[in-house]
Order: structure tokens, then C-alpha cells, then sequence
């Protein structure tokens, strides 16, 4: 034996092939980073944002202020909407109530979420003054109504020749056409009736298909797509919910987060094969996109292999649409439904950045949000230029849609991404300003 003088150290490492190492999953958040949201404001600032009541409480709880200031503000409008009504319940100061928002939303880092793309939609209508948002709780979409009517009034009555009147006749009609709906499909849903719960949704998406007043249509957009959004939610929450119980009543534990149709029970495989079965039956492009967009991440329990080919397939889909405005807005629909479903896939959003450069022409000031939508998804996760050479040789182009393309790519794209490429960015907009006259 040798003396440990003699004792020599040797290498014992084994060679572990890469078919041992473990599954990894690319993520967008570290997953070691806190949930929690802790309290930045100050106390002060959260006074200054607390809500506002539009009535007075009996024992004074809303009272902030001497009584005459309050008196001298109200208008006299708010009281009539509110005076004929029946059987008022004052707001509970104990409740805790959900923020209004859209039922999905996209939270990824860096990335502007659709809520507060949606909100900037409804402000720049608001600001038009043709529609305000009001909601009923946080968890079902929100209904519309008009509002400012002393200054509505006055315009009624400027206006000679009568077209802001039928104008504003329809978009009540609309209005209440949609809320009328969205009553129906909450009441069948509820009564388990899901063959209804479909035709209901496929009448709302057919109000997208052919827009009747383009000011308006972004918002009639919004209105629509939450309910629609809505349905998708339910029928994912009811395929999960089914699932979740086969596997508890065979003794195995639920779904992960990042599941696959093969850990998905049979009787739920075939319950959301039925589901997509009711969708074959819509002929109509304009609700069958809709309605199979919003159910496509139910795929998950059915084939979820096919789930990035079926949401291209969707976005080629788009090229039948009767009409550019509706088709512009349903790119960037399907491009919100592919940033929560498959953020690192990049092939929808650049398929519908490309079908709307071809498309005819249409109004800028309409298309606007869709195209600042579809460019933000396009942009997201870039860092060199080559990443988003196509979009800047579009920029470059000098179509009629230069300038809200330039505008759009302005505000869409990452402000890091346009920090690291500023003289790249100054570049373009002197190019662009040499062929056309740009605030």
C-alpha cells in the first residue's frame, strides 16, 4: 500500500450526457423575483387619489369640503340621469372593488400592457366626446353610455345639418344592441347553455365585420372584444376546472402552469374538442376568427404541439376580411392573443405588420392604437437593428401610411431599444421628413 507521501489526487469526473440534463423552460420573468407589490406612495398622494362619490351620503362620509363648494358643482344633468332611478343602494366604503380592466392582459417586462393601451383608446374617445366608460363591478366587461350631455345638447343644436344626430343615433343603437347581448350571454352562460352562449358571441363578433362610423369603431371594438374575451376566459377556466378534478379523482395532482395535452385527462380532451367543433360550424370569417382566436389557447388541452400553426393560420385568416379598418384592428387582436399565449414567438405579429403594409389605404387617425399595438409586439425582446431591419425599411418607404407607420414605430418600439439606436432613429426621421411634412 502506498506510504500518503506517495498518495497522488485523481480526477474522478464522469461525462454527463446532455439526454440527463433537465428539461428547461425559457422564461420572460425571473422566477426567483417577488410577487408581492409593497407600498411606494406616499400618504399624501394616496388622499389625493381617493374616489370620488356622485352623491351625497346622508351622514356625511363623502363630504370632503364646506357643503355650498360641493352644491355649486353639480350638474344638473348627473341629477336627472340619476333621479328617476329606483331603489339606490349606496356604495359600501368598506368594499374592496376590483380595478376596471380588460378580463386578459399581457405583463411581460418591459412591455406596455394592454390595459393601458385600451385605456389610452377609450381617453382618446372620451376627448372626442362621443362615449365615456362606465363599468358594473371589475370582473365582467364594462358597458358605455354618453355622457356630457350639457355640452352635447349644445352641439345638437349647432349642428344644421343633422348628420351629428344620425351619427350619435347609431352609436346608441350600437350601444345598446351590444349591452342587450352582453346580458344574454352572461344569463346563458350561468344556465349552462352553451350552444346559446356561442350564438350570442357569434352575433357580437359579426358587429365587427363592417364598420358604419369609423370615429367610433375602435371604441365598438373594445366593447365587443371584452365580452368575447370574457367567453374565452370561461370556457379555459371551465376546461381546467374539469381537468383538475379527473386528475384529483385518480389520485393525481393538478395541472402544472406549463401543462401539455398529454397530462390533460380524456374527458376533458374530448369536452374541448366539442368546443372547437362548435366553431367549425361558424361560415362567416369575420365571427369565426373571433371566436376560434379566443378559444385558441383552449388548444392547450386538445393539441397544444399545433398552437403556434394554428395562431399563423389565424392571422392569415385575416386577409378575407371585407373591410381595412376591421381587419386592421383584428391584427392586433390576434397579436394580444399571441403575446399571452406564445411571447417568444414572433412570426404572427411580423405576418400582420406585413399584411397591413399591403393592404389598401385607410385613415391614420383611425388605425392608429392597432398599428402602435402591432409594432410594440413586432419590437418586443429587440436589441439590434437587424432585428428589425424589415420594419425599418418600411419606415423608409414612401407609401401613403409612412407617416403613421413612422409615428407608430416611434411609440411602439422599446425606448431602450430607441436610446441605443438614436442617430439610427434621427437618421430615419430627417429621411422621412425630406419626402413629407411631419409635427
Amino acid at each position: 500500500m502506498a506510504s500518503a507521501d506517495e498518495m497522488l489526487w485523481r480526477l474522478r469526473y464522469s461525462y454527463v450526457p446532455e439526454s440527463k440534463v433537465a428539461d428547461s423552460v425559457p422564461v420572460l420573468r425571473h422566477p426567483l423575483l417577488p410577487k408581492n407589490v409593497y407600498l411606494t406612495k406616499d400618504l399624501t398622494e394616496l388622499a389625493q387619489e381617493a374616489p370620488k362619490y356622485d352623491f351625497v351620503d346622508p351622514l356625511g362620509a363623502t363630504i370632503e369640503e364646506d357643503l355650498g363648494a360641493n352644491l355649486s358643482r353639480i350638474d344638473l344633468d348627473a341629477v336627472e340621469d340619476i333621479s328617476p332611478k329606483k331603489d339606490q343602494i349606496l356604495d359600501n366604503t368598506l368594499e374592496i372593488k376590483n380595478k376596471d380592466g380588460p378580463v386578459r392582459d399581457v405583463e411581460l417586462p418591459h412591455f406596455e400592457p394592454w390595459s393601458s393601451k385600451r385605456a389610452q383608446i377609450l381617453s382618446a374617445q372620451a376627448r372626442a366626446e362621443t362615449a365615456m366608460l362606465s363599468t358594473q363591478g371589475g370582473s365582467f366587461p364594462a358597458r358605455f353610455s354618453v355622457s356630457n350631455k350639457t355640452k352635447y345638447r349644445l352641439e345638437m343644436m349647432e349642428d344644421m345639418s343633422g348628420l351629428r344626430r344620425l351619427s350619435d343615433i347609431s352609436q346608441n343603437e350600437f350601444v345598446s344592441h351590444v349591452n342587450e347581448l352582453r346580458e344574454r350571454f352572461l344569463k346563458a352562460w350561468d344556465d349552462n347553455k352553451r350552444v346559446e352562449s356561442v350564438q350570442v358571441i357569434t352575433e357580437l363578433a359579426r358587429l365587427l365585420s363592417a364598420p358604419t362610423t369609423p370615429p367610433f369603431f375602435p371604441v365598438q371594438w373594445i366593447l365587443v372584444t371584452d365580452i368575447i374575451d370574457l367567453f374565452g376566459k370561461f370556457v379555459y377556466d371551465r376546461l381546467l376546472s374539469k381537468a383538475n378534478e379527473e386528475r384529483k379523482a385518480s389520485g393525481a395532482s393538478p395541472l402544472p402552469s406549463n401543462f401539455s395535452s398529454h397530462d390533460v385527462p380524456a374527458d376533458t380532451t374530448e369536452v374541448a374538442r366539442n368546443w372547437f367543433c362548435r366553431v367549425d360550424d361558424i361560415k362567416e370569417v369575420v365571427p369565426r376568427f373571433y371566436v376560434e382566436t379566443t378559444l385558441i389557447g383552449c388548444l392547450q388541452f386538445l393539441d397544444s404541439a399545433s398552437l403556434r400553426i394554428s395562431i399563423l393560420r389565424l392571422a392569415t385568416m385575416i386577409e378575407k376580411f371585407p373591410h381595412p379598418l376591421s381587419a386592421a384592428y383584428a391584427r392586433a387582436y390576434i397579436c394580444k392573443i399571441s403575446m399571452i399565449l406564445t411571447p417568444t414567438d414572433r412570426g404572427p405579429h411580423w405576418k400582420a405588420l406585413n399584411d397591413w403594409m399591403q393592404s389598401s389605404k385607410q385613415q391614420p387617425e383611425f388605425v392608429t392604437p392597432a398599428l402602435e399595438w402591432i409594432v410594440q409586439c413586432v419590437s418586443y425582446g429587440a436589441t439590434t437593428v437587424e432585428d428589425l431591419n424589415p420594419l425599418w425599411e418600411y419606415c423608409k418607404k414612401p407609401p401613403e401610411n409612412k407617416g403613421s407607420l413612422l409615428h407608430a414605430f416611434l411609440v411602439g418600439v422599446p425606448l431602450k431599444y430607441l436610446l441605443n439606436h438614436c442617430i439610427n432613429v434621427c437618421e430615419l426621421v430627417s429621411f422621412c421628413c425630406s419626402f413629407t411634412n411631419l409635427d
